[in-house]
């Protein structure tokens, strides 16, 4: 989307890349990743390097995703705020974050950042003209059962419902901006109206019609983990890394169109 495209426009200090010719055509090469913290990448450095699971609950139709470690969640929030402060975008966080506990009634951030382990990932689908469609963020769970149960004692149970034949549970949550309360503003196209758990993943999604979408791929396997080109795409990479980033020219053009 394009705040995920502005951000990685100044991603570092510089990049450098070599054209391999064969098939597929790669690029390899090196980055240099500013030191302070004005850099994005000096700030996802902050945390552990990690495998990722989240390819089971990422569409194999998607136009990109990223993956970013949450393995130390104080450290990424400490990272986060020093980030969005050199930014000049700290006070709009800390606004979001008050706005969003105050509709919970709680500390709602603390209460999801023990939820959330490992991992989240942002994923966006198809190639919508609408920035806000086919949009989700996934994040990692220790018990999906325990994480479903937390989130029972955070919404009323009007605001509770089965999809379909009961397998799945959407929570219809009080404030509409919460990713990027939690991660950052570069999450903020999935403002996740609704929260589901599939996969040991519970996702924030911003439409009913999103989630049945992504429900349907994981139980067709319809997904990345499950499609061969994708494994065989990951087996030129390292199998643990901070940050992974996935682009897929051809179905991405509308994201590009946002620059």
């Amino acid at each position: 989307d394009n705040a995920l495209v502005r951000n990685f426009r100044s991603i570092d200090g510089w990049l450098t890349l070599d054209m391999l010719s064969g098939s597929p055509v790669s690029f390899n090469g090196f980055q240099y990743a500013e030191s302070d913290s004005s850099s994005f990448v000096s700030f996802v450095k902050s945390q552990p390097a990690i495998e990722f699971n989240a390819f089971s609950v990422i569409p194999e139709r998607s136009s990109a995703y990223m993956l970013v470690s949450f393995a130390d969640a104080q450290g990424y929030d400490n990272a986060l705020s020093e980030y969005m402060e050199s930014t000049g975008k700290l006070a709009e966080r800390n606004r979001k974050v008050a706005d969003m506990n105050k509709a919970f009634g709680f500390d709602a951030k603390a209460k999801f950042y023990s939820i959330v382990k490992r991992e989240f990932a942002y994923i966006v689908c198809d190639n919508y003209a609408n920035q806000e469609r086919g949009v989700y963020v996934a994040c990692g769970l220790h018990s999906q059962s325990a994480a479903e149960l937390e989130l029972r004692n955070m919404v009323p149970d009007e605001n509770i419902r089965s999809l379909g034949d009961g397998a799945v549970t959407v929570f219809s949550l009080p404030y509409d901006d919460i990713p990027a309360a939690l991660f950052g503003d570069m999450f903020a196209n999935c403002r996740g109206n609704y929260v589901f758990f599939i996969g040991n993943f519970m996702v924030f999604a911003n439409s009913m019609d999103d989630i049945k979408a992504l429900v349907r791929d994981v139980s067709l396997n319809n997904t990345m983990k499950a499609s061969i080109s994708h494994r065989e795409f990951l087996g030129k990479f390292s199998t643990t890394s901070t940050m992974f980033l996935y682009y897929n020219f051809p179905c991405g053009t509308e994201m590009l169109k946002r620059v």
